[in-house]
């Protein structure tokens, strides 16, 4: 997978929403940021000619970029910064790990 090659759709209304729980429950906002984004991502992941990356592993790739996703969603970082961070991160755990192993603990 090459970065630029995946340039993941900024989910629409993902941001309010999430914002909006952030402001009420911290806590369950980290974890809903993660499914929240493995839900709405993982499609677009669907049309590309690779192989490799699983659910599981973009939500781990997702849970490590925790900081940068929090700061999306309180507008500090704009979408475009965090899809960069997050397709160069996903491209190098698929890469670093063969197309077919790539996996959310490896």
């Amino acid at each position: 997978m090459n970065s630029p090659a995946w340039s993941p759709p900024e989910p629409a209304g993902a941001q309010v929403a999430l914002r909006r729980l952030a402001g009420e429950d911290p806590r369950a906002a980290r974890v809903e940021i993660v499914t929240s984004l493995c839900e709405n991502l993982w499609p677009s992941l669907d049309g590309l000619e690779i192989a490799g990356p699983t659910p599981c592993l973009l939500a781990a790739v997702i849970s490590e970029l925790a900081y940068e996703s929090w700061l999306w969603v309180m507008g500090d970082r704009t979408w475009e910064q965090f899809a960069e961070a997050l397709a160069g991160r996903l491209d190098r755990r698929v890469v670093a790990h063969g197309p077919r192993s790539a996996t959310a603990g490896s």
